[in-house]
């Protein structure tokens, strides 16, 4: 299997899991952090049981720490990207990750010397035009606190996959994935601590169907992350990212499926305007993604 294969599945995957992670904001958590919550405690046991089975005397500090630090940028990334779902329209917001590939670029032309040409920057600016056009709703241009953290949010992304980069020659997907859950789990107690409470009246409130809600999108978004890992290790960093540009046309299909099939699963339905708008704005940014690479 070719890292072009691994490359595309995960955004496919990741499509899954923001339609599941609206689920959850939308029909069971009241706050962004229960599911970062959730997240953080099956990161910390997966964590543990795969760098155990590596075996901890195999495992260099430096890799530790990297992988690890990587897990604690990841774990804030998601907080953002959490708070953002919860505000917004998913298929408007998703498609800002257009910008990770961009990010990858300069840091990997910074820290791991992939310098691009300069003609390059002219998808820099079909990046922030597709996204206005994105971010087009009701006649106006909504920039709201939602964009602000997903765009914060793509920023410590990018830079969680320069430090993967850097440490997959010396390391395994499955390595990778144990560090940066292992690194997400070391903050459990601090998000116990502000969000435990909340965590549980959750599961009070909705038992098993939250579970399982939280629950899939763990078990799809882990094996995002083991594709994407896989795809890390195989190819170059801003190639492998800028794969990622299909995941809002998989977000976009996704949603027009489940709103024309469950149309009470979903809030946030637009207008066929509003979803034309949307699609011209992803497909601008989809060239400027290609420009950019």
């Amino acid at each position: 299997m070719t890292w072009q294969i691994l490359a595309i599945t995960a955004p496919f995957l990741w499509a899954c899991t923001n339609i599941i992670d609206k689920l959850v904001m939308e029909k069971y958590a009241r706050r962004s952090i229960v599911p970062i919550v959730f997240d953080s405690i099956c990161g910390l046991v997966i964590g543990v049981v795969v760098v155990t089975y590596v075996g901890w005397q195999n495992i260099t500090p430096t890799i530790f720490a990297l992988g690890s630090g990587a897990g604690i940028i990841l774990l804030f990334a998601n907080l953002l990207y959490f708070a953002a779902v919860r505000r917004g329209d998913i298929s408007r917001l998703v498609p800002m990750l257009y910008f990770v590939p961009l990010f990858v670029a300069i840091l990997a032309a910074v820290f791991l010397n992939e310098v691009f040409p300069a003609f390059q920057y002219i998808g820099v600016l079909l990046l922030v035009f597709g996204a206005t056009l994105v971010s087009y709703k009701n006649g106006r241009i909504v920039v709201g606190s939602s964009l602000f953290f997903l765009l914060a949010a793509t920023m410590l992304w990018a830079t969680a996959v320069v430090i993967e980069k850097g440490i997959a020659p010396a390391t395994s997907a499955l390595l990778i994935l144990g560090l940066t859950r292992f690194g997400a789990g070391l903050a459990l107690p601090a998000l116990l601590y502000f969000g435990g409470r909340e965590f549980l009246w959750t599961v009070r409130q909705h038992g098993v169907y939250a579970i399982r809600a939280m629950g899939a999108a763990e078990l799809v978004g882990t094996t995002a992350e083991l594709a994407f890992y896989g795809a890390l290790i195989l190819g170059p960093a801003t190639l492998v990212s800028a794969m990622g540009a299909v995941q809002p046309f998989f977000v976009l299909v996704l949603v027009a499926l489940l709103g024309f099939f469950v149309p009470s699963l979903l809030e946030g339905r637009t207008t066929v305007k509003s979803f034309l708008l949307k699609f011209v704005g992803i497909a601008i940014m989809a060239l400027g993604s290609l420009l950019v690479i």
